[in-house]
């Protein structure tokens, strides 16, 4: 995310500012809104248009319709959603397929290392690519590599959306 730009995390009352602040966000322009009190769909509606990235959490829950409806809105404003469930009409779907995560108690607690398996599937050119991230104790996370590869049949089951 660029310097300056606005954040709002909705819907994930577990992921807090320290969190946020360790993954290297500015925390300057975040802002968290945990719980959207049974208004979940009118908070995202005013927080796109205004809000460069508006993550969408596991608690936030809108039906198929109002993400269409969503989705067209934060296009319409320059708006990028990011979610860890799989949204109907979503250009990008980035599902983990394995992962390991590294700290104390083997990570059970408080990771402090993971590497995950990645699958990028784009709704638009319809090309799958699989590729590695490795976080390191430092909090650096790198790219290893990956493969491209376009699927006979265009499936597109997912567990995280990029919008």
């Amino acid at each position: 995310m660029q310097r300056g730009a606005w954040l709002a995390v909705v819907g994930w009352p577990v992921l807090g500012m320290v969190a946020l602040a360790e993954a290297g966000v500015d925390m300057e322009g975040t802002f968290l809104v945990p719980d959207t009190g049974g208004q979940t769909l009118a908070v995202l509606a005013a927080l796109i248009g205004g809000i460069d990235v508006v993550v969408v959490g596991p608690g936030a829950r809108v039906s198929g319709a109002e993400q269409r409806w969503l989705l067209a809105r934060a296009r319409h404003y320059g708006t990028t959603i990011l979610s860890p469930e799989g949204w109907e009409g979503a250009c990008l779907r980035l599902p983990v397929h394995d992962g390991t995560r590294g700290g104390p108690d083997r990570g059970a607690g408080y990771p402090r290392e993971a590497r995950l398996s990645v699958v990028r599937r784009s709704a638009a050119d319809g090309a799958s690519r699989r590729f590695t991230l490795e976080r390191d104790r430092s909090g650096r996370v790198s790219l290893l590599g990956g493969h491209t590869h376009r699927p006979a049949v265009r499936g597109l089951d997912a567990s995280a959306s990029v919008m």
